[in-house]
């Protein structure tokens, strides 16, 4: 279904293109930089830093104001906004909103449209409730022996802002309270957000939207003077796709039901964004950006016998096969080497019983660092043996630092930021083999064609450097 809708979609792009773009070309003036994003969670991976990082550069890119704005029901908008800051992740001069705590601070929420009720829909029969804290407020969820039945979504007093009302599962109300007790049938949540999005963003503006689950509540509307920008994190394709008519991934996918409902779709590789044009038809909105990394130089003492594995620990990034590569090599090269892990997740216990099994190599599992430079500056080589990407930001932190990186070369990202032999090398995707060949190389290659191999990836991580994407940011928003 979702292909089809995609592909009949394509008319409707012929006859909206011209205005959409018309619409970005005739505003000379950026204003406000809304950057919207469905999660802020305190611990995260490369996207949400990516995010971040695009937030950063447009508050040091543009004159307007610039907003982070956020749907996460029971983030501590306070606590969150100080953690990200202390860790220099955001600027001073964006401001933090969230759509639940503003709902639930407000007295009046007018923006909240909807019929007007006599009183809140009354909780259904149930057997059990459960009180979570959610920011500073908290949530009560009803269930009865079917279910989650209804969740009252509270404020710091007690009182009720949102009533969510379910029936077998389906949403049957969808109720808001004001604080002066005026009660409004909302008509769901992605209406919600759709209203808040509505209020919250004032033209002249560009709202980049950088989480798929937003799409449906940013697409349906076309404010007047808003450009719409959606960025592509990860792979739209299931890991293993032979061409770009492969099999869909139906969590990364959704964006392709929206090519049509914004201004600029801006892909992180060359490479996507040539699959899904020949798949679905090429739009002038098209455009490639890829995210931009920190390149600052560490000094570190560097070991050649290290190699270090940033990832967090789950399946998809193959650590297993990074850990049983570097046995294999230390084997046949005759040398005992070291594997530094950084990052965490569900694989850990099962990951480290796997680092019991190596003979060869010494594995250490490091956790989440906050000096992953100074990690990369001090080790020879890096391993990625993910089986899929979208454009892993760990490749350019490694080069910039010349650790030369080795990765498996999937779909998307690393044929596109390594040189590979001359600034780190690609290997086919899943074999194990080759990359522990790769490994080897490194280890006992010559020192002058080694140091030539880590003074090309440092050329090559310049490519991505925040200065370089941030002008071109920079351009994307203003013209």
């Amino acid at each position: 279904m979702r292909q089809n809708g995609a592909l009949e979609s394509v008319g409707g792009h012929l006859r909206r293109a011209g205005v959409g773009l018309a619409r970005v070309a005739s505003q000379g003036s950026t204003g406000p930089v809304y950057v919207a994003t469905f999660r802020l969670p305190e611990s995260f991976g490369g996207v949400t830093h990516a995010m971040l990082q695009h937030t950063r550069m447009f508050a040091r890119t543009t004159s307007g104001p610039v907003a982070l704005l956020t749907f996460e029901h029971g983030l501590d908008v306070s606590e969150r906004r100080r953690q990200l800051r202390s860790a220099g992740l955001l600027d001073s001069r964006t401001e933090l909103r969230n759509l639940w705590a503003e709902l639930r601070e407000a007295p009046r929420a007018p923006w909240a449209k909807g019929h007007v009720l006599p009183d809140l829909p009354p909780v259904p029969a149930h057997h059990a409730a459960t009180t979570e804290r959610a920011g500073d407020g908290s949530t009560v969820t009803y269930e009865d022996t079917a279910g989650v039945v209804a969740r009252d979504h509270l404020r710091a007093d007690g009182t009720v802002v949102v009533r969510d009302v379910l029936e077998n599962g389906r949403r049957v109300s969808f109720s808001y309270a004001d604080r002066e007790g005026s009660v409004r049938e909302v008509r769901g949540l992605r209406r919600l957000r759709r209203l808040w999005l509505d209020h919250v963003v004032q033209a002249p503006a560009t709202l980049v939207v950088e989480s798929k689950g937003l799409l449906t509540a940013v697409g349906m509307t076309h404010p007047p003077g808003v450009r719409k920008i959606f960025v592509v994190h990860g792979s739209h394709l299931l890991a293993g796709a032979a061409d770009a008519h492969g099999p869909l991934d139906p969590k990364r996918s959704s964006f392709v039901d929206h090519l049509d409902d914004f201004d600029r779709i801006v892909f992180l590789t060359h490479a996507q964004l040539r699959d899904v044009g020949s798949r679905y038809g090429h739009r002038k909105s098209f455009t490639v950006l890829p995210n931009a990394r920190d390149t600052t130089r560490v000094r570190a003492e560097r070991d050649r016998r290290r190699g270090v594995v940033v990832a967090r620990l789950v399946a998809a990034k193959g650590v297993d096969a990074a850990m049983r590569a570097t046995g294999t090599a230390a084997r046949d090269a005759g040398h005992h080497l070291l594997l530094d892990i950084l990052g965490d997740g569900p694989q850990r216990s099962s990951l480290e019983q796997v680092a019991h099994t190596l003979d060869h190599v010494d594995v250490r599992m490091l956790g989440h660092v906050t000096d992953v430079p100074r990690r990369f500056a001090s080790a020879s080589f890096s391993v990625l043996a993910s089986s899929t990407e979208g454009h892993p930001l760990v490749l350019v932190e490694s080069m910039a630092q010349g650790c030369v990186p080795i990765a498996y070369d999937v779909r998307y990202g690393p044929s596109e930021i390594i040189e590979d032999g001359i600034s780190g090398f690609l290997v086919p995707s899943g074999d194990e083999s080759a990359l522990a060949r790769a490994i080897a190389c490194i280890v006992a290659m010559e020192p002058q064609r080694l140091e030539s191999m880590r003074a090309a990836a440092r050329r090559r991580a310049d490519a991505f450097s925040e200065r370089v994407v941030r002008r071109r940011w920079r351009d994307l928003v203003r013209n």
